[in-house]
């Protein structure tokens, strides 16, 4: 089952269970995945990217929300994340992202921060699921 058909039936669920922040969560992700197709008919990995998006975004909010001390919004975009975290694969931790990253250095060369970059190109390209915010930092922590 595709992770669109499961967002549904994880709908139908929310609502017998009368779950009603799960599930306008669910229906929020929902409706940003038939913005880019109405029929539903769209790949997983396509889902990914918009699940990713939205991820995003609600990190963004909540560092905001965080920031400027509205404690009752954060906590709302944390159950929020929750959520949308449940369709998404699980990041590498953070030790196993300071290990690509330097794999990553070693591969290209890196020596100063000058080639931040290169080096995060290196590390999207694997292809794996890391939070780039994290990749970011660590690059910069291990790139003098």
């Amino acid at each position: 089952m595709g992770i669109y058909l499961t967002i549904s039936e994880d709908m139908k669920t929310a609502m017998k269970a009368k779950d009603s922040k799960t599930l306008e969560v669910l229906r929020m992700m929902k409706s940003k995945i038939m913005t880019v197709d109405a029929r539903g008919e769209i790949s997983d990995e396509e889902v990914l990217k918009i699940l990713s998006t939205y991820e995003k975004n609600l990190k963004d909010a909540l560092k905001l929300s965080e920031d400027n001390n509205r404690v009752e919004a954060a906590e709302e975009l944390k159950s929020e994340l929750e959520v949308v975290s449940r369709y998404l694969p699980k990041k590498l931790t953070k030790e196993e992202t300071i290990k690509l990253v330097k794999e990553v250095i070693a591969e290209v060369g890196a020596t100063s921060k000058k080639e931040t970059g290169k080096v995060m190109g290196g590390v999207m390209k694997k292809g794996l699921p890391v939070d780039s915010q994290l990749v970011k930092e660590i690059v910069e922590s291990l790139l003098n």
